[in-house]
């Protein structure tokens, strides 16, 4: 089975995170993993992926080329990998696009975007900027 994981920059709970690696390792037979490269929760989960010995690929933003637009370049990328499930993380705006899109191609959702992540005081992820979609960096 080929999962996506998309989200969760500032997620770090490892407990959470291994519930629901062995659940779809052991339990669906997971053998590919799709990542994006950014730190916490897809860092431990490329962690857990090589130590089980699962083909695990990380998808980078193509930032230097497209700007504020390489997230969306690089969820085109993540969904062209033909995956079977998306598994969404805490995030932001990016999370919800994602979650969009992937329900608009017709794939099973496992949606843990409720799990508690680090937030700021008023609410917001750190980090989290308010940027349109279509902005360009430069």
């Amino acid at each position: 089975m080929r999962v996506v994981f998309y989200g969760g920059r500032h997620f770090n709970d490892v407990h959470g995170l291994y519930e629901v690696f062995y659940k779809l390792f052991r339990g669906r037979g997971m053998a590919e993993m799709y990542l994006t490269d950014e730190p916490g929760a897809p860092e431990l989960l490329a962690r857990f992926g090589q130590e089980q010995d699962l083909d695990v690929r990380v998808v980078p933003a193509p930032w230097l080329l497209f700007g504020n637009r390489a997230e969306g370049s690089r969820r085109r990328v993540l969904l062209e990998s033909a995956p079977e499930m998306v598994v969404l993380l805490p995030g932001g705006r990016s999370v919800d696009h994602m979650a969009d899109i992937s329900a608009a191609a017709g794939l099973p959702v496992w949606d843990l975007r409720e799990l508690e992540y680090i937030i700021a005081g008023d609410g917001r992820q750190i980090g989290e900027r308010d940027v349109d979609q279509d902005e360009l960096l430069f």
